[in-house]
């Protein structure tokens, strides 16, 4: 067996030297720890910005599908962060300082939007303070880098960069070109202290009928590296109406909620979190109340129609699922604008709908059997 001569401890000299490590820009590298000494210390404590669900100094991601209004909800979120104001289901800990970074709307209609939603939620300028800075960057060639010179003056407590596509230079789906991206807002966070938050859009399909970790269009990389994901899904049962669902990393699932777009801001909506899919998507213009078609049914009644047209036609010709045209017949008839046969006039005559005055006349014809014109197959009109 061969002795090794006593010299210094070669743990503490390492852990000496990689406390001392910087990177080529000067910052402190990562710290090897001993484990041992944190068996007998408390951690920092955390920062929250939303009480459970992330910090400051976290990466935070908003996805949803377009016309989700996604850019509204992060400008809704920023305001709530500036006053101090609880968001929706959220916590806000306390008044923050925000910036943020918008990168595709024309300056004044983002001036126009965030008067609007300040109005929206009463707040004035008494109420935000200095506490959001806005950089409107569209038509600007600005880095990261630039960005985050221009954070480290403000000093802000949360970024939000929307959307996450206008900084990439590359190509989104691969992820050599996603990774300079995110290693950036590692060094933003880490510089400044911020929560770094983006707003990134669905790929496409229907988002309903993917699970959170797959959200968001472009590279997977994306989806391991947040501290926490929102995200909004088009609602099953209203057009107005969003399912939020959150992804956490460092605090315990949440439970999904549903939001709503009323009066120029998202409101909580007392609808269960029921997100539309493939299988169950709503169809838009069957939110509308039934008597909002009765005009249009009338029109397709010129002459009378078997009530098995009718309903195709509804469907085909208006675009109403076959559930809702089954209400909109029965509303229809009920406001007497359209009438139908009383019964069925022998084997193979269907029920007709049309104006009273054409039925009356059907009417009095099939009692006769007598069917001048008229066909004896459902599908038929006159």
């Amino acid at each position: 067996m061969i002795l090794l001569e006593h010299g210094p401890d070669p743990i503490l000299q390492f852990s000496a030297f990689a406390g001392q490590l910087r990177d080529a820009n000067g910052r402190k590298a990562p710290l090897i720890i001993n484990a041992a000494d944190w068996l007998e210390t408390d951690p920092p404590m955390p920062d929250p910005i939303l009480l459970e669900t992330f910090d400051k100094g976290d990466k935070v991601a908003v996805i949803a599908s377009s016309k989700l209004r996604k850019s509204f909800f992060v400008l809704q979120m920023a305001m709530h962060f500036a006053s101090g104001m609880d968001f929706l289901n959220w916590t806000v800990s306390q008044p923050r300082r925000v910036l943020l970074v918008q990168l595709e709307i024309k300056e004044a209609h983002f001036h126009r939007r965030v008067r609007r939603m300040a109005g929206a939620l009463g707040l004035s300028r008494a109420a935000m303070q200095d506490n959001l800075q806005i950089l409107n960057g569209r038509g600007h060639d600005l880095t990261l880098e630039d960005i985050a010179g221009m954070a480290m003056e403000f000093a802000p407590d949360v970024i939000i960069f929307d959307p996450l596509y206008k900084l990439v230079t590359g190509d989104e789906n691969v992820a050599a070109d996603m990774k300079p991206v995110l290693a950036s807002f590692d060094r933003i966070a880490e510089q400044t202290g911020a929560a770094v938050l983006y707003v990134h859009h669905d790929a496409k399909g229907n988002s309903g009928d993917r699970n959170i970790r797959d959200r968001g269009a472009g590279s997977n990389v994306l989806g391991r590296d947040y501290d926490c994901c929102i995200t909004l899904t088009a609602h099953r049962d209203d057009e107005n109406a969003a399912v939020v669902a959150v992804l956490l990393r460092n605090y315990k699932p949440q439970e999904n909620f549903s939001i709503g777009w009323s009066e120029g801001r998202f409101r909580m909506a007392d609808l269960p979190a029921t997100p539309a899919t493939s299988n169950g998507r709503i169809n838009p213009l069957s939110m509308k109340p039934a008597d909002a078609y009765i005009e249009k049914a009338v029109e397709l009644c010129k002459s009378p129609l078997s009530m098995q047209a009718f309903q195709d036609a509804l469907i085909t010709k208006i675009g109403l699922t076959q559930a809702k045209a089954r209400t909109v017949q029965s509303v229809v008839l009920a406001s007497g604008q359209l009438k139908q046969t009383t019964k069925r006039y022998g084997r193979g005559c269907p029920i007709y709908i049309g104006t009273p005055q054409r039925i009356d006349v059907l009417d009095a014809e099939l009692r006769q059997q007598s069917l001048p014109g008229i066909p004896t197959k459902e599908a038929g009109r006159m």
